[in-house]
């Protein structure tokens, strides 16, 4: 009677707690990852409680990931370019060299898994030659939050969901037009500007699953120098605590 297979998707969470704590570098981590659904929601929980630290990613592929020392090179189709990364994810842009439009995409190189992402080739597929995405970072998995942020006062910053749509902050809104960096911390996204103040944004989402902002909340305020910019303390004094439409 030949032996039947053995059932990966059975094994104890206190058993594949063992095994994860025992995979420190991320393409190990990515491997496990991908063996079942029982096996990537264990290592999403675990991973909740536990950050890595950022790679450094170079615009033509070339990153290193700090867990293992490890330098990595994503061999890129002619025209695309590196622009973040997020855990095991790294965001592409793709211009096509005749219309000069751009295509962003999700890209893990140890799973060979794409995930385009159309909404935010909707918006910002044609931009001006100087347009630069300053950060792009996913809340969790591919399927859920994705936020950008850009150096044009047109789309200063974008949330959207692969499938779902894109909520964008308007012109010049703030406090999304100062934004320096930024976080997720579960439906939070905690901003930094460049007057020093920091931001928590409440995230939502309609029936459909398109990501939205219920309100704005300030935390902490930076009071301007007395000898500082003109234009950063303008833009301090016209933004007041909670505000549910940020100015």
């Amino acid at each position: 009677m030949a032996a039947s297979s053995p059932e990966w998707s059975s094994l104890l969470p206190d058993i594949l707690g063992q095994v994860i704590a025992r995979l420190p570098h991320i393409a190990d981590r990515a491997r496990f990852r991908a063996v079942c659904r029982l096996w990537r929601s264990a290592l999403r929980l675990r991973d909740s409680h536990r950050r890595g630290l950022p790679w450094v990613v170079l615009n033509d592929g070339a990153y290193l990931t700090p867990s293992d020392s490890g330098i990595h090179r994503l061999r890129l189709p002619m025209n695309t370019r590196c622009i973040g990364s997020t855990n095991d994810w790294i965001v592409l842009d793709r211009m096509d060299g005749v219309t000069q439009k751009h295509t962003y995409a999700l890209h893990n190189h140890f799973l060979d898994v794409a995930v385009p992402l159309p909404e935010l080739n909707s918006i910002i597929g044609n931009v001006p030659e100087k347009f630069e995405i300053r950060k792009v970072l996913m809340r969790s998995t591919p399927d859920d939050l994705v936020a950008v942020t850009s150096n044009i006062c047109r789309y200063p910053f974008i949330l959207c969901r692969p499938g779902k749509g894109a909520w964008v902050a308007g012109p010049l809104a703030m406090p999304y037009f100062r934004i320096i960096d930024f976080a997720f911390l579960g439906d939070m996204l905690y901003v930094i500007t460049k007057a020093e103040s920091l931001y928590a944004i409440h995230l939502t989402e309609d029936d459909d699953g398109k990501p939205d902002v219920s309100f704005v909340e300030r935390i902490t305020r930076h009071t301007p120098y007395p000898n500082g910019d003109r234009y950063n303390n303008d833009m301090w004094m016209g933004t007041s605590d909670n505000d549910g439409s940020p100015r």
